[in-house]
Order: C-alpha cells, then sequence, then structure tokens
C-alpha cells in the first residue's frame, strides 16, 4: 500500500485525503445520486464575449415522469483559447473539475476524481430543443497538464461526436468510450498566438496523464467573426473572445437547450481517495 499523501482537501463538512494507489481502481459517477454536481457551464446570460462567468449547470426538478436532467442554455460563451493557429473557437457546455487543487476556481466532487482517460465510459441520456449546431460538432474533451512540455494540453473526442442526438428533440441514448489509445478519434486542440505560454501541442500517444484537471462536453469549431466584414483583417483571434474589443456576429454561433438524463461515468484511477483520519 502507497502511503504518499498527494492532497488534502474538504468537501461539504467532510475532510479527504489523496493517495497514490498501486493499482488500477474502478470507480463510478452517477449524476442523479449527486444530483447534477459537480457540473458547470459558461452560458450566454452573461456576455458571450469578453471574460466569461462561469457556474453550476442546472439541474431541474422531477417532471411529470420524473424525471430529472442537467441542462445548459445557448448561446454559450465564446473561448478563444484555442482558436488560429490552434484547432478553433468553442463553447464550454458542460464542465466537471477532477482535481481538487482547483476548487478555488470552480466546484469539485470526490465522486469523480482523478479518472484515467485511458479506459472511461460514459453512458446516458441527451436531449435538444431548437438546437442549432451551425458549424460546431458536440463532442466529450479533457485537459490536463503536461510535465514533457510544461504546458496544459487539450483534447476532442472528434470521433465520437453527439450531433445526431440532439436534433430530433427527443431523448436520446448515448454512450462513449473514452480512450486516449484509440488516437485517430482525437485532435489536440492547440493555442491561438496569444495563450501559446499557456496551452501547448502534444500527440495524445505521448500524453504523461496522470490526473487530467477538468473534462466535459464542448461545441467546437464555431465559426466566430466580427459583425462588420471590414474588421477581419485587423482583428486578432484572440481578440474575438476572451479580451474582446470587437462585436460577434452572433447569427454564425450555436444556440438552442441541452439537457443530459441519467448520466453514468465508469472510470478507474491511480490514487486512493480516503478519509482524512488525522
Amino acid at each position: 500500500m502507497n502511503d504518499t499523501i498527494e492532497y488534502r482537501f474538504s468537501a461539504g463538512r467532510k475532510k479527504y485525503v489523496i493517495k497514490k494507489s498501486d493499482k488500477l481502481l474502478r470507480r463510478t459517477y452517477n449524476m442523479n445520486t449527486f444530483r447534477g454536481h459537480p457540473w458547470m457551464t459558461y452560458s450566454g446570460t452573461d456576455r458571450i464575449e469578453g471574460d466569461g462567468i462561469i457556474k453550476p449547470a442546472l439541474y431541474s426538478q422531477a417532471d411529470s415522469l420524473g424525471r430529472q436532467y442537467l441542462f445548459s442554455i445557448g448561446p454559450w460563451w465564446v473561448d478563444a483559447n484555442h482558436s488560429h493557429p490552434g484547432y478553433g473557437y468553442l463553447s464550454l457546455v458542460f464542465i466537471a473539475v477532477l482535481r481538487p487543487d482547483q476548487m478555488q476556481e470552480m466546484a469539485f466532487n470526490p465522486s469523480l476524481c482523478y479518472p484515467t482517460m485511458r479506459s472511461m465510459k460514459i453512458s446516458g441520456k441527451i436531449r435538444g430543443h431548437n438546437v442549432e449546431l451551425k458549424s460546431a460538432d458536440l463532442v466529450f474533451w479533457f485537459q490536463c497538464y503536461s510535465d514533457k512540455i510544461g504546458k496544459k494540453v487539450n483534447y476532442a473526442l472528434i470521433g465520437q461526436t453527439l450531433n445526431d442526438k440532439l436534433i430530433n428533440g427527443k431523448i436520446n441514448d448515448f454512450e462513449l468510450n473514452i480512450d486516449v489509445s484509440a488516437a485517430d478519434h482525437w485532435i489536440c486542440l492547440g493555442s491561438c498566438i496569444e495563450k501559446s505560454y499557456m496551452y501547448g501541442d502534444l500527440p495524445i500517444e505521448d500524453l504523461d496523464i496522470d490526473k487530467p484537471i477538468n473534462m466535459g462536453f464542448i461545441l467546437i469549431p464555431l465559426d466566430v467573426k466580427p459583425i462588420w466584414p471590414e474588421e477581419l483583417n485587423v482583428v486578432s483571434p484572440m481578440n474575438l473572445g476572451l479580451d474582446s474589443m470587437w462585436p460577434v456576429d452572433t447569427t454564425l454561433l450555436p444556440t438552442g437547450a441541452i439537457a443530459l438524463y441519467e448520466l453514468e461515468i465508469d472510470y478507474y484511477s491511480s490514487y486512493q481517495l480516503l478519509l482524512d483520519r488525522s
């Protein structure tokens, strides 16, 4: 048994300690058990451009059939961190934080802690209402820190899109197999020029993943353009997003509402999560 303490933290009224495990440990996260926690969203109720404000994704009350669901409504905030020469602008629809040392930024739930992306299965039901994806795909995504390049790296599962589950307005079953060894299913999102000191490119097969930072569902790539075409040659990609000084053409952005039902995540972790008895 490995007794090396990785991290101590508190969640709710409990104290926890994380230790490295000598073997992979299997865990299951169920959204209904934790009433939607810890999912967050960047929705368009705040500014589409400029500094985004992250907040909890809403978890509904039970409908007439007893169903509850997690939902987010667009248009969503434009994230420009991975715009040209990266893979593209994106919107963060549902986000879960996977490390307790990120709690100062977003919510964290011990039931979803340090999962490995080598063998994960995500299943549930998904529904869209008046969804117009425009040029984007709804895909699974995760972010981690690479010691090899000293930067954060982001990957999208473009080989398993959820687009066809959103367009008929019905509740549709879905299942995603998350495995970084299937390299042809993934794309590294890279970075825009202005954020290249923070985000990097790395083939997924070279990823030294052990402690991912966050994961979730994103819309990418977005077609982001300023309202007036004559500004195209003078505005940088970054200035159409996070540090925006230009109004964008919102008719090009995805819209609608997206809901998740019965979300369950089966995963493995190289870390033990224990109550802190000290």
